[in-house]
Formats: structure tokens, C-alpha cells, sequence
């Protein structure tokens, strides 16, 4: 797809954790109908969120 130079500020050093994670593309036709439906982006949110809380989980014990 090329190299597009931007305002990289996701970039920059942080004391916070951080991921970046690509859920899917939206020139995939397949990935475009699942992307915009309402009903998976919760699902998606929903897991995304428990992965985080078992991550706080097991970082604490």
C-alpha cells in the first residue's frame, strides 16, 4: 500500500502500555460487512475487554 508520512503521534514515547491492533480491512469485502455490523463490533468489544481485564488480572498475581 505504500509509505504515507503523517503525524505519527501513536508513535511517540509514552509511559502508558499500548497496542495497536488492525481488527480487520475495510477493502476486504468479507471483513467490510462484518466491520460494520453493529451486533459484531459489541462482540468484538466485548472480548477486547476481557482480554484486557484477564491481562490486569495476571499481571497483578
Amino acid at each position: 500500500m505504500g509509505v504515507f508520512w503523517n503525524n505519527l503521534a501513536l508513535t511517540r514515547p509514552s509511559t502508558a502500555p499500548s497496542v495497536v491492533m488492525e481488527l480487520g480491512f475495510m477493502t476486504n469485502p468479507e471483513e467490510f460487512e462484518w466491520i460494520a455490523n453493529a451486533d459484531e463490533q459489541k462482540k468484538l468489544a466485548r472480548v477486547l475487554a476481557d482480554g484486557v481485564v484477564k491481562w490486569f488480572q495476571r499481571a497483578i498475581t
